[in-house]
């Protein structure tokens, strides 16, 4: 299975992305500041780049609930339409690859981020094509005000306003075929839980809100991936499903308000 996810991915982009992620080894992790402070977490694979901060609001032994405050990431607009995962990842990488070289109105060399994340509205048939939003979290450096991608790049900024989300993490290389097992077992540890009422509610806006409005809502779920190609063991990646919340009872009693 790794072998065939390298073949898959083309020479000079697995070469682009350790390249990028040797880049960034010099830069310190950092968090941005909110008021759980104290309480934020990055990805344990986050020790040489630099992660979105989360607040951990549940662990279960098959899923995390994560809570993330207001971040920008830099996205692909249009999605990419393709009939596969990673096909619409290496094109989506290779344009926010060429955006934190430098193709950006400012010229601005932006640090490397992880994770790469690729969110996915599926196709309704086995041979149509699905939509693709390939995003890079935009460092902490640059979050007031992301330089603008130079427009051949079909990139645009997009503001995350306070945000949860589903996660079930998995380790290897992902592949078309291993990410819809991944998301149906997150969907599956998820039912009857005090979160799948919200998270229900969130996709079904989604769904209905999709045609004629892309590149707006999020997509059904998303794939964050944490490693170079190259790093071939204790790789991370991450299953999302994002969803609002209304006033909601936490499994541990205590009482989380719409924000």
């Amino acid at each position: 299975m790794k072998l065939n996810l390298a073949v898959g991915l083309s020479i000079s982009l697995l070469f682009f992305i350790d390249h990028a992620h040797q880049r960034a080894s010099a830069f310190r992790v950092t968090w941005p500041s909110f008021q759980a402070a104290a309480m934020a977490e990055v990805a344990p694979s986050c020790k040489s780049l630099e992660c979105p901060a989360y607040e951990s609001i549940h662990r279960d032994k098959d899923y995390e609930i994560r809570r993330y405050n207001g971040t920008v990431w830099m996205s692909t607009v249009p999605p990419i339409k393709n009939i596969s995962f990673v096909g619409a990842t290496k094109t989506g990488f290779l344009s926010l690859f060429d955006y934190i070289q430098g193709k950006n109105m400012e010229q601005a060399k932006v640090p490397m981020t992880a994770p790469v994340l690729t969110g996915i509205f599926p196709s309704r048939g086995p041979f149509c094509e699905s939509s693709f939003v390939v995003s890079f979290y935009v460092p902490e450096k640059f979050q007031e005000k992301p330089p603008e991608a130079e427009k051949s790049l079909a990139l645009k900024a997009r503001k995350w306003n306070i945000v949860y989300a589903a996660v079930r993490r998995f380790g290897g290389y992902v592949t078309d075929s291993n990410i819809g097992e991944e998301a149906a077992k997150l969907q599956a540890s998820l039912r009857d839980t005090p979160w799948a009422d919200a998270i229900s509610k969130s996709q079904q806006r989604i769904a209905e809100g999709h045609h004629g409005r892309e590149g707006k809502d999020p997509s059904l779920f998303s794939v964050a991936q944490y490693n170079s190609p190259f790093e071939f063991k204790n790789r991370v990646n991450e299953i999302w499903m994002l969803f609002q919340m209304e006033k909601l009872t936490h499994p541990s009693h205590r009482s989380i308000s719409q924000i």
